[in-house]
């Protein structure tokens, strides 16, 4: 006696287990390229200062044991922005990576690695970008 209600249920039911499934792979796999891109781009070091994490939880990201935290990835997020303006503007790998690890003045003479470390990033994105901006030109 189905009158296609639980057959229409079902399918509403596997759609979004498939759709569920199929969204946090999407997520995963953008969250792991982000994790590697920055691995290549900036080291390990600076990545591990930015995120707030050791070397060894950047291995465990990378080879998927060890979930990103969302604050690490707030973090990341933000250095990946700022990487983005320099390369919009033609500033070398080397010139960015020193930026980030360089006493800036208007950061109050703190590294903007530092900044990034220890701030929330929706509150320090400002003043990140526009210092980086001020060193570009």
């Amino acid at each position: 006696m189905d009158d296609g209600r639980t057959t229409a249920g079902l399918e509403v039911a596997r759609d979004r287990m498939f759709g569920s499934d199929i969204h946090d792979a999407l997520a995963s796999t953008q969250v792991l390229g982000l994790v590697m891109s920055l691995r290549v781009r900036i080291g390990d070091a600076l990545m591990a200062e930015v995120a707030g994490a050791s070397v060894a939880a950047i291995d465990e990201w990378c080879e998927g044991w060890l979930e990103l935290p969302p604050a690490a990835e707030a973090r990341l997020r933000l250095v990946d922005t700022i990487l983005g303006s320099f390369d919009d503007h033609g500033v070398s790998e080397l010139v960015s990576h020193e930026w980030f690890t360089t006493p800036n003045l208007s950061l109050g003479g703190r590294t903007p690695a530092s900044v990034v470390q220890t701030g929330e990033p929706t509150d320090v994105a400002p003043a990140l970008l526009v210092a980086a901006r001020a060193s570009i030109s």
